[in-house]
Order: structure tokens, then C-alpha cells, then sequence
């Protein structure tokens, strides 16, 4: 048996060059194609946005344009009309007290 240990490295060698392997680079892998799941147990597909390709500045403001594009309209000239009519009815706004909801008996 220990003839046999003795020369089993011997059957293992591979002649030939020895390649180089990085196990750090990541060059070739597609991380878009890794899907998570979220607290719900739904996939996401994870954001391609990377540091050294992509600009922060550009997208962000990209989804500020996204966001404020998605917001409902607002009609200003009915809320400053509905406004105006409310100031005629007399309604004193008053501000709230926290100290006071404390003081109790």
C-alpha cells in the first residue's frame, strides 16, 4: 500500500505549459446574468451600472429626469383657488405643541 501512495503522484503529473490562473479576475463574468431574490422570494435582476464605465453624475441625473416625469400632474390654479377660498372662512392654523400632549392631570 505504500508503494502504491508512494508513486500516485507520479500519474498526476500533466507535462506540457503551465497556465497562468487569476481567480481574481473577473473580465469575463456577466454579473447581469446573476439573479437575487428579494426579501419576498421575487428575482431581481441585478443593476449593470458600473463605477469605472459609468458615470454617477449623468445617472443620477438621468433618474431625476425619470422620477419628475413620473409624478402625477398637479393642477397649481385649482390649489391656490381652493386655497384662497379656505383663508375666507376664518380657519386659524395652529401649531402643534408636543409639551402639551405630555401635561397630563
Amino acid at each position: 500500500m505504500s508503494d502504491i501512495e508512494s508513486n500516485l503522484w507520479k500519474n498526476n503529473i500533466k507535462y506540457g505549459e503551465r497556465k497562468h490562473k487569476d481567480y481574481l479576475d473577473i473580465s469575463n463574468e456577466d454579473f447581469s446574468q446573476h439573479l437575487t431574490t428579494n426579501i419576498e422570494g421575487m428575482q431581481v435582476n441585478p443593476s449593470t451600472f458600473n463605477i469605472f464605465r459609468d458615470s454617477l453624475k449623468h445617472t443620477a441625473a438621468q433618474l431625476h429626469e425619470k422620477l419628475i416625469a413620473s409624478l402625477p400632474d398637479m393642477n397649481l390654479d385649482e390649489i391656490t383657488s381652493q386655497s384662497s377660498n379656505s383663508d375666507n372662512e376664518d380657519n386659524e392654523v395652529v401649531p402643534l405643541d408636543f409639551r402639551t400632549a405630555l401635561m397630563t392631570g
